[in-house]
């Protein structure tokens, strides 16, 4: 397997740079139940390349996963791997890819839409099935008789890293069981991973970008993003970690120090490690998992933190179904082993996620039971009224505009084509249908002009100009 970790400096460059109660129905208490044993038997995990997993307490976790399915308790938990195109053909990924996987690469090239190496190293990082004597181990292991936590891919960038915020919303909503261009997720995913972002969103487009997430968040998905990097030390997350709705996540390297590369600040919730300091003996602690061409390979990011955390939200959900997303995300603050000052703070939020006690949480928690922790109480007012001043163009992105209508209304104005509806307000040709549609502004037009006509017409809640979104 040596020579499948060839192209691991690529990878690195190329993430681097582009940035129940007691004795309630899931009591911990597994009396007259034979406690079942995992032994991964995956090389990776064995002799050490997998380092990471050993900080987040996941092998005592797969043990009380195990027991659970064994005494028949566990369900299955599905996460949708928002990102480049997963290669589901990789023999550590095709018993997991679950069905109904999706591309939303609007302006993306064939090639752009191939398998990629980042979308099938974050699969990898959730999912890889253990215990099948190759590769690694996902961080859900997946080994188990069941594969529990099954991976939806949900393409929404492109292999060069340049995504839409359009394309980013559709695949939000797709794998929240949302129509979207006549595509529908037969079952919603459990758990969202986006392991990408942009570092600041004007309010007209944070505002767009928002409405997918708390259409997601309504849907009771527990929904988790890196926090960022690229900027050293930057003390403000990415969006969309940085919605309140959202887990985020930033990276801690082997030291359980932040990473040199990681964002952090007041809204972030956990760590995880995602590598890159240098070793004493002069190489890097990378984090090593599934890439394309069946093989295997290093990077560092935060994109590789927030898998991590996924997949064990998930596993939470394997063993206690009945928790709700802002459960999930409370055990999550409350299981977190605390790296920087007393309780929370901004350099590492709640601390390091321990998979162990968070399924040992779960599984001494009632549907019932009231947990503390941050409040992500939706958003009360959905009008996405917007200040005229508010209304961005930049010549620097892309001459598209995303327009979102509110159903309801169009209804009651007797529209029933939205995209003929903003054609001929506009002049400009069109596509798409009424959760989203799409135009391109001619040169000779001015896309504030043509943003401002928008927003003032009947029906719609938003228009926005995309945005470029990248993995990190």
């Amino acid at each position: 397997m040596a020579d499948k970790l060839l192209r691991t400096a690529a990878v690195v460059l190329l993430t681097l740079f582009v940035t129940g109660c007691p004795n309630g129905p899931f009591s911990s208490d597994s009396s007259g139940i034979a406690t079942s044993t995992v032994e991964p038997d995956d090389p990776y995990y064995l002799d050490g390349s997998q380092w990471y997993l050993k900080m987040t307490n996941v092998a005592e976790a797969w043990q009380l996963v195990a027991t659970q399915e064994n005494a028949g308790r566990a369900r299955v938990a599905s996460v949708a791997v928002i990102d480049s195109t997963v290669e589901t053909t990789h023999d550590d990924l095709s018993s997991v890819i679950a069905d109904g996987g999706a591309q939303f690469l609007t302006d993306a090239s064939e090639g752009e839409k191939l398998p990629d190496d980042h979308g099938t190293h974050v699969a990898g990082l959730v999912g890889a099935r253990g215990g099948n004597g190759i590769g690694v181990a996902g961080t859900a292991y997946n080994g188990y008789p069941r594969v529990l936590v099954p991976v939806i891919g949900i393409a929404s960038l492109p292999s060069n890293g340049n995504g839409s915020l359009g394309d980013l919303a559709d695949a939000i909503r797709y794998a929240a069981g949302i129509p979207v261009n006549g595509k529908q997720l037969d079952t919603p995913a459990d758990v969202i991973n986006m392991s990408l972002g942009v570092a600041d969103l004007a309010e007209d487009a944070r505002s767009f970008l928002h409405a997918a997430i708390l259409d997601a968040a309504a849907r009771d998905i527990v929904i988790v993003a890196a926090a960022g990097n690229g900027e050293p030390g930057r003390p403000v997350l990415d969006y969309p970690a940085r919605f309140p709705e959202v887990i985020s996540v930033a990276s801690i390297d082997a030291d359980r120090e932040l990473s040199s590369f990681s964002h952090h600040g007041p809204d972030l919730d956990v760590v995880a490690p995602g590598g890159i300091k240098r070793t004493s003996s002069g190489g890097f602690s990378l984090i090593l998992s599934t890439i394309t061409g069946n093989g295997y390979g290093e990077a560092a990011g935060t994109s590789m933190a927030a898998p991590q955390v996924a997949a064990i939200a998930a596993l939470i959900r394997v063993v206690n179904p009945d928790l709700s997303a802002s459960q999930v995300r409370t055990i999550l603050h409350n299981t977190a082993i605390d790296l920087g000052e007393p309780d929370r703070d901004d350099t590492f939020g709640y601390g390091l996620v321990d998979a162990n006690a968070a399924i040992r949480r779960a599984l001494n928690l009632g549907s019932d039971t009231v947990l503390r922790g941050r409040s992500t109480e939706l958003e009360p007012a959905r009008t996405f009224a917007l200040d005229p001043a508010s209304i961005q163009w930049s010549p620097g992105q892309p001459r598209t505009v995303l327009v979102r209508f509110d159903p309801d209304h169009l209804n009651t104005l007797g529209i029933t084509d939205p995209v003929e509806y903003v054609q001929s307000a506009t002049g400009i040709p069109a596509s798409g249908d009424e959760n989203l549609v799409r135009l391109v502004v001619p040169e000779d037009r001015d896309g504030r002009a043509v943003l401002e006509q928008l927003n003032a017409l009947e029906g719609v809640r938003i228009a926005v100009q995309d945005r470029v979104i990248a993995w990190r």
